[in-house]
């Protein structure tokens, strides 16, 4: 029809092939098989990527097989509530008994007391308690007074202490760095971190 399309668009396709109509009958008749063929292979290979991924993000998880009576270790974030600039503690606390199971991914376990934020764990907060494994903590106190029970200066600290208080006591009124500096002890705000 015109200078640069010599064919009528009715007798062209997308790619500007030309087909005949027998072409077009056959075309839409394999159109229903091609298109299911089509289905079949995405939901093929949707299938083997969802199984590569479960198998990567998988591997790091612990089977949450736990019993009741069985000993665990319960995790840091679990067991106490994260402070800001609070010093390195174990990454694990216990052992622990397991009371009941609720559900294969959550356990009641027993603390003894009301320290943990929750008596109901997730199974990723457990693991289970071996006596050869040295990488838990003691349960640590979490009352000013137990904590205080339990701790000692180093001797060092102990003489260090003594010598500023004595110096306060002769000349009151001062900051700690003007009292320690009026002993002749070299001030340093990183003896006190």
């Amino acid at each position: 029809m015109g200078l640069l399309n010599p064919l009528e668009p009715s007798a062209r396709n997308t790619f500007g092939t030309t087909f005949s109509k027998s072409h077009e009958v056959d075309k839409i008749e394999n159109y229903p098989r091609a298109a299911q063929g089509i289905l079949e292979d995405v939901r093929r290979r949707v299938s083997q990527e969802q199984d590569r991924v479960s198998l990567k993000k998988n591997q790091a998880l612990r089977p949450s097989n736990f019993k009741v009576g069985q000993m665990v270790l319960i995790k840091k974030d679990a067991y106490m509530k994260p402070k800001p600039g609070q010093k390195f503690h174990f990454l694990w606390y216990g052992p622990y008994a397991i009371l009941e199971v609720i559900n294969p991914n959550s356990y009641r376990v027993e603390t003894g007391t009301d320290t943990l934020r929750h008596c109901v764990l997730n199974a990723r907060d457990l693991k289970p308690f071996s006596k050869r494994e040295n990488d838990y903590g003691r349960i640590p106190p979490l009352t000013r007074e137990a904590q205080l029970a339990n701790f000692s200066w180093p001797t060092s600290t102990k003489l260090l202490v003594w010598e500023i208080w004595i110096c306060a006591q002769r000349k009151p009124g001062l900051k700690l760095s003007e009292r320690m500096q009026n002993c002749g002890i070299r001030y340093d705000y990183r003896m006190f971190i």
